[in-house]
């Protein structure tokens, strides 16, 4: 296995865990944007991001399930062997 695999099985995860996210942007609720809808929209952002951390470390657990060492994870992510090893392992 190659370090395309990790990268295409991150790329689906991420694409999946977007599709599953409402499409409700800043656009949406143009015009009168009262503080209500500001945090409705700071919600959705926090939703988004904690979906966007479920997807990359399944992604991550799933390339370790695959015999991915950490050194090639963390060369996918831009970070060190050591960095993704310490963010991800108790995962």
């Amino acid at each position: 296995m190659e370090l395309d695999d990790i990268r295409n099985a991150t790329i689906a995860g991420v694409r999946a865990t977007v599709r599953a996210i409402p499409a409700i942007t800043i656009g949406d609720i143009q015009g009168d944007i009262g503080p209500d809808d500001a945090l409705a929209q700071l919600r959705l952002a926090g939703v988004a991001l904690d979906a966007a951390h479920d997807g990359l470390e399944t992604a991550v657990g799933y390339a370790r399930d695959c015999g991915y060492s950490w050194s090639a994870i963390g060369a996918v992510l831009g970070i060190t062997r050591q960095g993704a090893e310490q963010r991800f392992r108790d995962r």
